[in-house]
């Protein structure tokens, strides 16, 4: 919001440089700038628009525990050896199906995968799927490292629905929408 702001106040920076810019802050920055549907690849800052006509809707939860995004990563490394055996499991033909599936507002959710949760195993993050499925969550999976996790919903109320209900089973959780108003 700061970039924008301050683009939008001074207009230095072409949307390629605000772009560029937004990289060197952290990875996920690039797509806050530009929001929406989005394939993103790298670290994050390569992004690729894609066209929907229909918002998606989100309740995102988070328990007491945490994990460090650090240990995370660690935890990883030590389970699946990644960088000593050279392992890269390639999964742009899935994030591909996934995306167009997005577009064509397909069931999606056996395509939704987060090699994290193989490695932190928060008993909140476990309880907190079941609750956005059994709330009519289409998918629910921890976002990134976690512990916070988010359910895809295909309507608003739903949605909202499954956030009072996890507030009032003392979880901290919120209303989102894929819905992005352009400048």
């Amino acid at each position: 919001a700061t970039l924008r702001a301050m683009n939008k106040i001074f207009g230095l920076a072409t949307k390629k440089q605000l772009l560029e810019i937004a990289a060197e802050i952290g990875s996920d920055v690039p797509f806050c700038l530009v929001g929406g549907y989005c394939f993103c690849s790298g670290r994050g800052e390569k992004i690729n628009e894609l066209e929907t006509n229909s918002a998606l809707h989100f309740a995102v939860a988070i328990g007491d525990e945490r994990i460090s995004t650090p240990d995370a990563y660690h935890k990883l490394d030590e389970k699946y050896d990644f960088f000593r055996n050279g392992e890269d499991k390639n999964l742009s033909r899935e994030c591909v199906r996934l995306a167009a599936g997005l577009e064509r507002r397909e069931k999606i959710h056996h395509l939704f995968y987060n090699i994290f949760e193989s490695v932190t195993e928060l008993p909140s993050v476990c309880e907190i799927k079941k609750i956005l499925r059994k709330s009519g969550a289409e998918a629910s999976l921890m976002s990134g490292s976690g512990p916070a996790v988010f359910g895809l919903f295909k309507n608003k109320l739903v949605a909202k629905f499954a956030v009072k209900r996890l507030n009032r089973l003392g979880y901290t959780a919120f209303y989102a929408s894929s819905a992005f108003i352009k400048d």
